[in-house]
């Protein structure tokens, strides 16, 4: 598939059919965007989601394998390993997942010869009614549930190879876990559907770090099960899905008809730049050990981190230098990072970066210690703020450096404080 720009470039939903967006388990809305990120149409993700999975159920063993060797590697990926998950198929008589989606994510048109196949297990798919929408939560959701079985035997066959280096082994071990979270994410078997509750969501997110556990080390532990919390909640928040929110914190419907309307790339750009709102913020998963961990009931919060997230465009990293953004960027996050950044008095270990989100648009950036080692995160840090201006997530006001409400710093000044407080 064509990667498409993400400043540039917008995929517009189909005016017909995007008001039935809202009416997706949020779960299904998240697997979409993550999968298919260029579709030019919902009408042309239902059709192709629904020949996806018809094509799994006769060969699900064969897909199911070529989706984990796309996400860790075919280098990285014993044969042994692709052989015994995918039952021993012959692969070669089976097209892949990856030719499912180039063929038909692209063309709706032909898949329309395969709506009245005598050997369709399910009835076709209405491509012009919104209310068979709840189809597509079924096929995505069958598709997901039977993937995870085939990650067992990949993980036993990955550690005793002795020739895999300890580079090698982390890549494999990040992206077989990442598949596991993914499929398990997007599960109804253990009550995952709205709406949630404390008590059930807390249980879910404990379930996730004592599976994880044998799989990454414990710094890590807490990176992945906030992305984890972010993937179930933060669309909820984005498209009004969330009913535990309160009701002063909710994105109203004009804005949500903004989201929409700008395409399913604009909405993973919300994503990425999402609100965790107040409601929410003592469900997030404390790390063991750390029973103090500083999340700011009065704000917004955002575990930041670079897991997962796109690489940055070239120049940005450990070079990158504060000058290289535009003033109003700088102004604004310089003044909110020294007005409400906290660093508390124990050693938090990982490098936790804190985005600090008021009303959707106040941004600042704190952390819970500075290492010589990770100090370039902060490159991320002025990239992302970088691209949240351009999405508008800063008003004028906001961003205007000589609006005398606000407080006013020295750019020099603030790296100072910055690098101070790293070598404390």
């Amino acid at each position: 598939m064509t990667a498409v720009n993400e400043d540039t470039s917008y995929i517009m939903l189909d005016s017909t059919i995007s008001p039935g967006l809202l009416g997706l388990p949020a779960d299904v809305i998240v697997l979409i965007l993550a999968s298919w990120s260029d579709i030019d149409s919902l009408k042309a993700l239902r059709a192709s989601c629904w020949y996806i999975c018809q094509s799994f159920k006769e060969a699900e063993a064969t897909i199911c394998s070529s989706v984990i060797t796309a996400q860790i590697g075919s280098a990285f990926v014993p044969e042994a390993a692709v052989a015994l998950a995918a039952r021993k198929l012959p692969r070669e008589n089976i097209p892949t997942f990856e030719l499912f989606v180039g063929q038909h994510l692209e063309s709706p048109r032909s898949i329309g010869q395969h709506l009245e196949s005598p050997r369709s297990i399910c009835p076709p798919l209405s491509l012009t009614d919104a209310n068979s929408i709840d189809d597509l939560a079924y096929h995505v959701e069958y598709f997901s549930n039977r993937a995870c079985k085939y990650l067992f035997p990949l993980r036993q066959s990955y550690g005793s190879q002795p020739e895999t280096s300890v580079v090698e082994r982390i890549r494999i071990k990040r992206a077989l876990y990442t598949f596991e979270m993914f499929c398990h994410l997007f599960t109804r078997q253990q009550a995952y559907v709205l709406p949630l509750v404390r008590e059930s969501e807390s249980c879910r997110i404990n379930m996730a770090w004592a599976r994880c556990y044998d799989v990454f080390a414990a710094h890590e532990v807490e990176q992945l099960s906030c992305i984890e919390y972010m993937l179930t909640q933060d669309i909820r928040v984005a498209l009004k899905c969330n009913p535990l929110i309160a009701t002063d914190h909710v994105i109203g419907d004009r804005r949500i008809e903004e989201i929409l309307s700008r395409g399913l790339c604009y909405v993973r750009k919300i994503i990425n730049a999402s609100r965790i709102p107040k409601v929410m913020v003592e469900l997030l998963p404390r790390a063991p050990g750390h029973p103090e961990l500083p999340l700011l009931r009065e704000e917004f919060v955002y575990r930041y981190t670079e897991l997962f997230r796109p690489h940055p465009p070239s120049g940005v990293g450990r070079s990158t230098k504060l000058r290289d953004y535009p003033e109003q960027v700088k102004a604004a996050f310089l003044r909110r990072f020294l007005r409400s950044a906290r660093f508390p008095d124990h050693d938090a270990g990982p490098s936790n970066v804190f985005l600090y989100v008021h009303e959707g648009k106040t941004l600042a950036v704190g952390r819970s210690r500075f290492h010589d080692a990770d100090f370039w995160v902060w490159g991320y840090v002025f990239w992302d703020l970088a691209r949240l201006a351009r999405l508008g997530v800063f008003s004028e006001s906001e961003a205007d450096p000589n609006d005398e409400s606000l407080l006013r710093v020295d750019v020099r000044e603030a790296i100072q404080h910055l690098k101070g407080t790293r070598n404390e």
